[in-house]
């Protein structure tokens, strides 16, 4: 039994999205909340995964083996990020070798997201709070 809380689970078959975009999920899966640093702070989500990872080593050792008796399991850890690609011309997010590390002993990818941030629309003159 893991100690750790998902964040969310769904089902394979279950739908997601909403109104014409609804489609079913392709894999059963869960996610997990592992850090609480927003979207701007790169450097910060990565040192709590790290701690977090570190904390919770047994779980995810679980977790890895239980992947190796299924197929086509899928463990990867996504950063989300504001992307900084309208202000500057190349944007550059170092990955420590520690984080590598952790994730070759569990089997996962790393993910790094970007999102356009709410401020590129106040810039655009639309002044109102989102």
């Amino acid at each position: 039994m893991l100690s750790i809380e998902p964040f969310s689970i769904w089902k394979q078959g279950e739908t997601t999205g909403r109104g014409n975009a609804r489609k079913p999920f392709p894999k059963s899966g869960f996610s997990l909340s592992l850090s609480d640093a927003g979207f701007d702070s790169f450097e910060q989500q990565v040192a709590e995964v790290i701690t977090f990872i570190k904390a919770h080593k047994r779980d995810f050792n679980l977790i890895r083996d239980l992947g190796g008796c299924l197929q086509e399991v899928e463990l990867w850890l996504d950063f989300g990020l504001d992307t900084r690609m309208f202000a500057v011309g190349v944007q550059i997010d170092y990955v420590p070798v520690e984080l590598i590390g952790l994730c070759a002993e569990m089997s996962a990818g790393i993910k790094l997201s970007q999102y356009s941030s709410h401020r590129l629309e106040e810039e655009d003159g639309d002044e109102s709070p989102a």
